[in-house]
């Protein structure tokens, strides 16, 4: 109330002190522009004065206020819009999860066109495309998702490769991955695809000199790589294996000899590298390193072969295995093995026995054949007959029990 009281007291002052200057001084002010004047008192020049800053001031609020407005709305628009996207994208996704490419792959590309940063919708809708068979407009795809990031040509390429792998087509996947690979360096999943490529194309060799990278990058578990490395080598030995040739025999003793220790001791791989050595000739070699192996760890397949390789001096291949004998007497491969050995030393009785005791322990196809091949040239064609139906039966799994014509039915009809 004192304050309002005092306000209004110093207008009035202030007004009536105004009122005595304008009466005891109106004042002059002239202005002039060209052939136009303007004359008045200085104090209504400095009403208009006044006033105009008063205009210019409300022109200014206004001017503020409208363009906080077309903020607001642009602002309001630009996340209408970004909400309109995320719910693209979202359906595209859900879609594309849902193995719906046709709808994914046309959401997809939708997408890409209002995104600032399209390379994922289109990456996308290229696999959606290859879902669908639709190869060209795969190619479409990759070939707008690297326009729109040349940054990205790495990954482009990856996703061109996958796609080409798992369409089928292996050289095309393969030369793509070679080009990524001058770029990218030792890129784990680039080494990944190339080595699903090399397996494809069975290009052994190439992998094989792929597969050091393999394990220095750890690109794939242990237990995998172990097995794509073993896979590989016995490929190989068996390619090389197949030709003829001094040069191709020297490259498959240079491979086995280049293998890792782990695997020139892996009973399978010693038994393949055998095998190929007695299709070449080299018994002596093939002898020598079965009897290695054996001594090394026990296989039942390695000592078969063993007992099927005709070696230089059969009488010391009989002796080493009848050592293996004393720790092994109850083994019916040995046996098997023995028998046959015995039979390359023209000990005829000596063969039976081990025959013999080979089908006592464990009946097989090839102990009844062997057993039944020597009692025919021994001249006992009964018991020879006895074993060979008996082995046929093994070899079959044994036949099912059914009447048979015996004698008295035969003459009856």
């Amino acid at each position: 109330m004192k304050r309002g009281f005092l306000a209004v007291l110093a207008v009035l002052v202030v007004a009536g002190t105004l009122v005595a200057a304008i009466e005891s001084d109106p004042g002059y002010v002239l202005v002039a522009y060209g052939g136009y004047s303007l004359e008045t008192s200085i104090w209504v020049a400095l009403a208009l004065f006044l006033l105009g800053l008063a205009l210019l001031w409300l022109m200014l609020r206004w001017l503020r206020g409208g363009l906080r407005l077309g903020l607001r709305s642009g602002s309001w628009w630009r996340r209408r819009r970004h909400r309109r996207q995320q719910q693209r994208t979202t359906e595209a996704i859900i879609a594309y999860i849902e193995g719906r490419w046709g709808r994914a792959r046309r959401l997809l590309e939708r997408a890409a066109e209002h995104s600032d940063e399209p390379l994922l919708h289109y990456l996308a809708a290229a696999r959606a495309s290859s879902a669908l068979g639709d190869w060209a407009s795969a190619q479409g795809d990759l070939a707008r998702a690297a326009d729109s990031a040349p940054g990205a040509g790495v990954a482009v390429d990856l996703v061109r490769a996958e796609l080409l792998l798992e369409q089928g087509l292996l050289e095309d996947a393969l030369a793509t991955l070679q080009r990524t690979r001058r770029h990218a360096g030792r890129h784990p999943y680039v080494l990944d695809l190339l080595q699903r490529v090399y397996v494809g194309l069975r290009d052994w060799p190439s992998l094989l000199e792929l597969l050091p990278e393999l394990h220095r990058h750890g690109v794939l578990p242990p237990v995998e790589l172990q097995t794509l490395e073993r896979e590989a080598y016995r490929a190989q030995l068996k390619v090389l294996g197949a030709r003829e040739g001094e040069d191709e025999g020297r490259r498959l003793h240079q491979l086995w000899r280049s293998m890792p220790r782990a695997l020139r001791q892996d009973p399978e791989l010693v038994g393949h590298y055998a095998r190929q050595l007695l299709a070449r000739g080299a018994e002596a070699e093939a002898m020598a390193l079965l009897q290695q192996q054996l001594k090394r760890s026990w296989d039942p397949e390695l000592v078969r072969l063993y007992g099927l390789i005709e070696g230089p001096d059969p009488q010391r291949q009989l002796l080493v295995a009848e050592q293996w004998l004393t720790e092994r007497n109850s083994d019916a491969v040995l046996l098997l093995a023995l028998g046959r050995l015995a039979l390359r030393n023209e000990l005829w009785g000596k063969a039976r026995d081990y025959f013999e005791a080979s089908l006592k322990l464990e009946e097989s196809a090839e102990g009844c054949a062997e057993l039944g091949r020597l009692l025919a040239h021994l001249g006992e064609p009964a018991l020879s007959s006895r074993y060979f139906q008996r082995g046929l039966e093994v070899s079959t799994a044994g036949l099912p029990a059914l009447p048979m014509p015996g004698r008295r039915r035969l003459a009856a009809s």
